[in-house]
């Protein structure tokens, strides 16, 4: 087998990065971060987050598709749950209370679920905080157990109690050896995931490494460095081979032969730095101010509990700051290590132009940890001011719910399902979207159709375009999927050469792209009855909120005197194959009968077949 040379370029993306797709026989639209000519995206969280439940199950359905890896998120979610609580236990907070504040989050119910990066970031982080937490906790134990039993066996001659006093030893290290080998695994898995885990796990990280007793911190430090380096290089290498071979940089042979070089290894956490570095490539994805994170996203994300972390650490920053210093695991220190765990990344992602709410997913995790017991309406002092924040946080995560689970892009999915049930069982298809997100391609599970992503390009652009796909398609029947509030405008721009017939509506759909004219909804409700035009209104507003399925024909133009001339000629020359305008109106008792056969198969020359019979 000859292996790859170093300058050769990567084969074919469809041949490569298609796995899933060739798997499941359907063509899969693969997204610029996994491109091989300069991936940043690892394909491990492809695999941690859909990759066992397709790989498992070969759905046979669009919904099928959908729903598994969401159920496999669903179940990775839990772990959540258990992290925190156990976290809570260990910091001595109200577990129950963190609890009941993250089965009301709606980051838990809708993000968590979805195959986001940043939902395994979440996941990782409450681990790592977990391992961390326990690992603390377990040798400041061992510690103490073999100090009373040093005081005990002090000056005892007998080996029992010496062997006694090894074995003691020889516990602690092994416990120690095992949360190390955790430590590693989350920290190298997440930073492959998404390389911003580093921020999040930065603070939990500090905090087991540098918590020690006394002059044994300095070895204490070195022992957990030593056992941590080894593990984290041997789990690194594994993965760098495995995106290598992925993305078509290098292969068995340059492993087996030895001539494996920089330059057959992909490296995606580099790239992905390399990539956001550049304020060029940020600004493609949209900039946005450098206080959108803090007066933005984290109230959107957490209610009311946001609003609650963000007045507590103005108010106490001094007092933070000063905990930081000398970080221990008691209630009187953990808020200065929660705190951390939270401003931390909070302010270096600040620093970074493209600010998504997504981004900030794993924060969930110190925010319920600092703040769950706000949550707490039973009586005493601030009951009503209490009462007041449960009931804001609970109605705002149900109003996000509905929003981000349900109607924000609700249509995309359904429609795909839709054509992948309508579509014939061969002969392809053509499938323009517009003004939406980016449809996932691989529910249609088919290999033969086409599909567009136009994403948010102007109205006139999208009806050229429209047009060329229809004229291309050589008889292939082409649908587009468009928000409701641009269905006017298009369809009066495409109206000479296009017909945009409506199949099926999707509601709700909510595109920010093309959102709802309220105004233009609002004019055109003037009533003189109060009630009549509020129901006119939301009636409206109610027929924008959908994703409309066109089925797109091109518009035959009309015959001009050539074609006439053309077709009379044709009919001259074979008198019996068409039927005279004479014979036609003798044939029939009224203009409305049906035309002669032979009329009937000039006009329609592909039902010759059946016009025969």
């Amino acid at each position: 087998m000859k292996a790859k040379q170093p300058t050769s370029k990567p084969q074919n993306e469809k041949a490569k990065l298609n796995h899933y797709g060739q798997f499941l026989a359907v063509n899969v639209t693969v997204p610029w971060e996994f491109s091989s000519r300069l991936p940043i995206r690892s394909w491990s969280s492809l695999l941690l987050s859909s990759g066992l439940p397709v790989l498992l199950l070969r759905p046979a359905s669009a919904e099928l598709l959908l729903a598994a890896p969401r159920l496999w998120m669903a179940l990775l979610s839990l772990s959540v749950d258990v992290c925190v609580a156990a976290c809570a236990r260990l910091l001595g907070r109200p577990a129950r209370r963190c609890l009941e504040a993250l089965a009301g989050s709606h980051v838990m119910l809708v993000f968590a679920t979805r195959t986001f990066s940043n939902a395994l970031e979440l996941t990782l982080l409450a681990a790592l905080m977990l391992v961390t937490m326990r690992c603390l906790a377990a040798s400041g134990r061992a510690a103490e157990a073999e100090a009373r039993l040093e005081r005990r066996l002090a000056g005892s001659q007998y080996t029992v109690h010496r062997l006694q006093l090894g074995e003691a030893r020889a516990a602690v290290r092994r416990a120690a050896t095992a949360h190390c080998a955790a430590v590693s695994a989350l920290l190298c898995v997440g930073v492959f995931v998404r390389p911003t885990f580093v921020l999040f796990a930065a603070a939990p990280l500090l905090y087991w490494l540098f918590r020690g007793a006394g002059d044994e911190k300095d070895n204490l430090v070195q022992m957990r460095l030593v056992r941590v380096v080894p593990i984290s290089l041997a789990l690194v290498t594994a993965i760098v081979i495995m995106d290598s071979m992925l993305y078509g940089w290098m292969s068995f042979a340059n492993l087996i032969e030895g001539t494996v070089t920089l330059d057959h290894v992909v490296l995606t956490p580099f790239n992905f730095i390399v990539y956001n570095v550049k304020s060029a490539n940020l600004a493609s994805h949209g900039d946005h101010w450098c206080l959108t994170h803090t007066l933005v996203n984290v109230p959107l994300l957490f209610g009311s509990l946001g609003v609650i972390a963000l007045g507590s650490f103005v108010l106490h920053l001094k007092s933070f700051a000063r905990h930081l210093l000398n970080l221990d695991l008691h209630v009187t220190t953990s808020s200065a290590f929660l705190s951390a765990s939270f401003l931390l990344p909070l302010v270096l992602l600040s620093w970074f132009p493209h600010q998504e709410p997504r981004f900030l997913l794993p924060l969930l995790v110190p925010v319920v940890l600092l703040f769950a017991d706000r949550l707490d309406a039973s009586p005493g002092r601030w009951r009503n001011t209490r009462r007041f924040l449960v009931l804001a946080y609970y109605c705002w995560n149900a109003a996000c719910v509905l929003l981000f689970g349900f109607v924000h892009q609700g249509g995309v999915t359904p429609a795909l399902a839709a054509l992948q049930r309508a579509l014939p069982a061969d002969g392809g298809a053509t499938v323009v979207f517009s003004h939406t997100y980016m449809p996932p391609q691989s529910l249609l599970l088919r290999s033969d159709v086409e599909l567009h992503d136009l994403a948010g390009r102007p109205l006139p652009e999208v009806a050229r375009l429209l047009t060329d796909v229809t004229g291309a398609s050589r008889g292939r029947p082409v649908y587009l999927a468009l928000p409701a509030p641009l269905e006017d405008r298009l369809t009066a721009l495409t109206r000479s050469s296009l017909r945009l017939r409506p199949t099926r509506r999707f509601w709700p759909h909510l595109s920010v792209e093309a959102a709802p004219s309220l105004g233009q909804v609002a004019h055109q409700c003037r009533r003189d009855s109060a009630l009549r035009a509020l129901t006119c209104l939301l009636g409206g507003i109610g027929r924008q909120l959908n994703l409309v399925l066109f089925e797109v024909t091109a518009v035959s133009p009309a015959p001009t005197a050539a074609d006439r001339d053309s077709a009379r000629a044709a009919r001259t020359r074979t008198p019996e194959l068409h039927a005279t305008e004479e014979d036609e109106e003798r044939s029939g008792p009224s203009g409305s009968a049906r035309p002669s056969s032979a009329r009937w198969v000039a006009a329609r020359p592909g039902r010759l077949r059946v016009a025969g019979g």
